[in-house]
């Protein structure tokens, strides 16, 4: 399988996109056996300036903020889509605070050192193959395996809005 998402134009040659960048790179190339489990947040290593990471936008509970780091969350939830559309099994993932612009609402799988993951498993009985690639543009990871589908098996998904939550008005 196969999924991408567009980083914004505006954003495509600032720290943010070195992030993605960073982090994508870390995961490209993971081999999972069957019935191997690996957590998105470790591939991705410590977000630290010695790892290669930068200073960029991140969300907070309901705030934007700087942080080093900021943007991993569009690799994760990248890398989560790709997963979906292999039937890979995927055992732990999270939600943004607020909606993200890079895919539909609840597409999304957010990463936060120690707090927020996107973990799965080969639940297939070959070994699987993660390749990750950006060109600051776009980041696309693609699933390689053996496979056992048929041939005009489609995966979609569908988000459907079960409430929203309207910002509070606050006087200044």
């Amino acid at each position: 399988s196969s999924y991408t998402t567009y980083v914004d134009e505006g954003e495509s040659r600032t720290e943010r996109a070195t992030n993605v960048e960073v982090a994508t790179a870390y995961i490209n190339g993971t081999v999972l056996l069957p019935g191997e489990s690996v957590s998105t947040s470790e591939l991705m290593r410590e977000r630290t300036e010695e790892n290669g990471y930068r200073q960029g936008t991140q969300y907070n509970n309901g705030e934007v903020e700087d942080a080093i780091g900021g943007g991993i969350c569009q690799v994760s939830t990248t890398l989560y889509n790709a997963l979906l559309k292999a039937e890979i099994q995927v055992d732990e993932r999270y939600p943004h605070s607020m909606v993200v612009d890079y895919v539909d609402p609840g597409m999304d799988a957010a990463i936060s050192e120690g707090y927020k993951d996107l973990c799965f498993t080969n639940d297939k009985e070959f070994p699987i193959y993660v390749w990750g690639g950006t060109d600051g543009e776009r980041v696309t990871f693609l699933i390689f395996g053996q496979e056992t589908r048929p041939d005009n098996r489609e995966v979609t998904y569908e988000t459907v809005e079960l409430y929203r939550n309207p910002p509070e008005t606050v006087t200044v």
